[in-house]
């Protein structure tokens, strides 16, 4: 009966610390996350709008949710000619990662207008999540590459912009296995056929 008492004591004993176990959990992780993105929506008065625009106009404050969980702003839709899965993209962008304690801005990272530095555009295939490296070697941007980054490309074409705050489920390997969700203040689409 001891014997019994004892192996009972030490079950509760590594029940007792294995509960109290300082790592977060995964759903403490997905609130975390849903709190830094709606601080981000609260401190740049970002609303989110329940139906996609019929005309894909939208306010500059404005997302949409996607299935997905992304949030988007369409800038610009483009001229027209759409991707199709397994086109080559061009991709340009400027990225803010935020998180948890402020929205406020802690990295920056663009390759996008004035700012890029002769910087190549990420180069992928539609429907890859995978960014394609040239011979040249990398920038270190094609990290960056995710189904989140791609996602704009169901409502925009060619030359379309938007703005996306992607969650680190369907964010790059790094930002998934962070948890850190991430704010694409403005991405650019191009196809190759269309260069």
């Amino acid at each position: 009966m001891k014997k019994g008492l004892s192996i009972a004591g030490i079950l509760c004993a590594v029940l007792t610390v294995v509960s109290c176990s300082d790592t977060p959990s995964y759903t403490d992780r997905l609130n975390d996350e849903r709190k830094a993105i709606n601080r981000l929506m609260d401190e740049n008065d970002f609303v989110v709008i329940k139906d996609y625009p019929k005309n894909g106009a939208f306010k500059d404050n404005e997302f949409y949710k996607m299935e997905n969980d992304v949030y988007i702003n369409v800038v610009d839709t483009g001229n027209g000619s759409r991707a199709a899965s397994g086109a080559t993209v061009y991709c340009r962008f400027s990225v803010n990662f935020f998180f948890l304690d402020s929205a406020k801005y802690t990295t920056h990272v663009s390759n996008y207008g004035p700012h890029s530095n002769g910087t190549s555009p990420v180069e992928f295939r539609y429907g890859s999540y995978a960014a394609i490296i040239q011979d040249g070697g990398t920038n270190g941007l094609e990290s960056l590459m995710s189904e989140g980054l791609q996602s704009g490309l169901q409502y925009v074409g060619d030359r379309g912009k938007v703005k996306l705050i992607v969650p680190f489920k369907v964010g790059s390997q790094e930002d998934n296995s962070n948890f850190h969700p991430v704010f694409f203040e403005m991405v650019e689409y191009k196809l190759k056929d269309n260069l």
